[in-house]
């Protein structure tokens, strides 16, 4: 284990807060979930905080793909969390793949 932790570093960031103190949060705006999230961790080495980024969606799009992610999920600051439920408030966007 100790191996694979030095050879393949992970890395977690949190990007929305459900549930806080035994207490759901899930219907609050999306910012007021993050905003929260934000002034209760601590980032550090393996801990970061997803930031909600506006008006350079693309930007941050392409750099994404650049450095290999997957895509990335748009989502509407004031939505609330909707579960098991597909809604316009989301939006993913995936790069191409060619095999």
């Amino acid at each position: 284990v100790e191996t694979a932790r030095r050879a393949n570093p992970v890395t977690y960031v949190a990007f929305d807060l459900l549930h806080l103190n035994g207490k759901d949060i899930i219907k609050n705006q999306l910012e007021i979930r993050k905003s929260t999230l934000h002034d209760l961790i601590e980032e550090g080495p393996h801990l970061l905080y997803g930031d909600h980024i506006e008006r350079y969606g693309l930007e941050y799009y392409s750099e994404a793909l650049k450095l290999g992610f997957e895509g990335v999920i748009g989502k509407e600051k004031h939505s609330p969390y909707l579960i098991g439920v597909r809604s316009s408030f989301w939006t993913k966007s995936k790069g191409s793949q060619t095999l």
